[in-house]
């Protein structure tokens, strides 16, 4: 996890809903600069309300975090890594693919076993390699996986 954070749908919604070990992670990596990313797919899945959302947006519209679009090109790379991971989320797929593009770790909030095998499976399928979990104090986990 060289070089930043990517962050997942779970992640955006415990930074929101102020998830202390989330909010925290967050605010160290922007005090040390640490690049942060999430796809566009991953920012559709979590908006509702701007007006509702300002911990969100303030986040989203920092100059430490790079939205990423869904473009077909990257639209297609998730779509066959989901064929061959055996996995149905193609936004999952997304964030472990912007993850390996940036040299991230991806921070996520698993909240079923199913889903954080999904993202496993993702990742694994990306680098060849077996993702590790690095435990935080709460939900929260930072996968490290050598996606290069």
């Amino acid at each position: 996890m060289s070089g930043g954070l990517t962050l997942d749908a779970s992640a955006l919604i415990a930074f929101e809903r102020n998830d202390r070990a989330v909010v925290a992670i967050v605010a160290r990596a922007q005090q040390h600069k640490v690049r942060l990313a999430a796809p566009a797919g991953v920012v559709g899945q979590v908006w509702r309300d701007g007006a509702r959302q300002a911990r969100l947006a303030r986040l989203l519209g920092s100059d430490s975090m790079e939205i990423v679009p869904l473009d077909d090109e990257r639209a297609r790379a998730a779509g066959q890594l989901c064929g061959v991971a055996g996995t149905p989320d193609v936004i999952d797929a997304s964030v472990v693919l912007c993850a390996r593009e940036r040299g991230h770790g991806v921070l996520t909030c698993p909240t079923s076993t199913t889903w954080s095998g999904w993202m496993r499976r993702c990742a694994m399928c990306a680098s060849d390699g077996s993702p590790s979990q690095l435990p935080t104090r709460s939900s929260a986990r930072i996968i490290a996986a050598p996606l290069a």
